[in-house]
């Protein structure tokens, strides 16, 4: 014998909500619908199955023995298709809301972001690039990646690396102009990266190198100057226009990819460093605590692949 159709779903899930909440109100809520539309399906349910499936007084429902019957199934019914559908569903991605530098964002972070969501793709990453200090919250920005002084006491700080100073200039140039030694310097244009001077003090430029080289300092000053943004000066010395004395835990996949090499020193230890920092007692939350280990291992991954001299640490 053919099975009989089946009522319409919209009527079986009004009523199975009605059901379960004994309250044609809170099924509505539930559905998003109007109580009005939670009564006309359940009465056409009734028309349709040809009994009565609750009795209706002036303030209440209560179900009646036929109703009993279709609620204990279909609300069965309705979990075994929730507990299928979940099983397929691609899970929701949770936002991880990281606030940096533009600087830091595009030599740093976006290069290597991919190694992550290889690792955690359910974890969508949102970046912020700027400046400006955020508060960070559990609503976002979740992490900041900040390069300095050491961080404020009252967050969860993860150290990263120090930075150094190097003369780098792209392998291109430096054929052209056979750079060997510290004294061929001295026939290259020079770029230079002021942008650090705006935060910080006692920042080593040309001059000081020239002095350090022990070469007359008064040869310093000619090349292109970069007043805000490192990643600018770094990409000009990676096209060609001169050598940098540059930020080498910046300059790292640059430097690692031989689009830039350093011919030469010497070096200048920065008292300054990367961290990665979060709200204190954040570090434990999954998310959070996942990417603090990933970033962590990419800084350490960076520093081995640098050669011994521009060592990081």
């Amino acid at each position: 014998m053919p099975l009989r159709r089946l009522p319409p779903l919209n009527a079986l899930r009004a009523f199975e909500a009605a059901a379960r909440h004994a309250s044609f109100k809170s099924a509505a809520d539930e559905l998003a619908v109007t109580p009005a539309a939670v009564s006309q399906q359940i009465r056409a349910l009734e028309d349709d199955l040809r009994v009565p499936l609750f009795n209706r007084g002036a303030r209440s429902v209560a179900l009646t023995r036929e109703g009993r019957r279709l609620q204990s199934g279909l609300t069965e019914a309705f979990m075994k298709m929730r507990v299928a559908v979940e099983a397929v569903r691609a899970p929701e991605s949770e936002t991880l809301s990281i606030t940096c530098s533009g600087p830091l964002a595009t030599k740093c972070l976006a290069p290597r972001l991919s190694r992550f969501h290889d690792v955690y793709p359910d974890i969508a990453v949102q970046i912020d690039a700027s400046f400006d200090i955020e508060t960070l919250s559990a609503t976002g920005p979740h992490i900041a990646l900040r390069f300095g002084n050491q961080p404020d006491r009252n967050l969860h700080a993860v150290w990263l690396n120090s930075e150094r100073l190097v003369p780098m200039v792209s392998p291109g140039l430096a054929d052209r102009l056979a750079l060997r030694s510290t004294e061929d310097i001295q026939r290259a244009p020079l770029i230079h990266d002021e942008s650090l001077t705006t935060w910080f003090q006692n920042i080593p430029s040309w001059a000081d190198w020239f002095a350090s080289a022990g070469l007359d300092p008064a040869g310093a000053n000619r090349g292109t100057r970069f007043s805000s943004y490192s990643d600018q000066a770094i990409d000009a010395a990676v096209g060609g226009s001169g050598v940098l004395l540059g930020r080498v835990g910046l300059a790292a996949n640059d430097l690692q990819a031989g689009r830039l090499i350093c011919p030469f020193g010497p070096s200048f230890d920065l008292d300054l460093n990367y961290y990665a920092v979060c709200e204190a007692g954040a570090e434990e939350t999954p998310a959070i605590e996942a990417f603090l280990e990933w970033i962590k291992q990419e800084a350490e991954i960076a520093e081995s692949a640098l050669p011994d001299f521009l060592s990081l640490s």
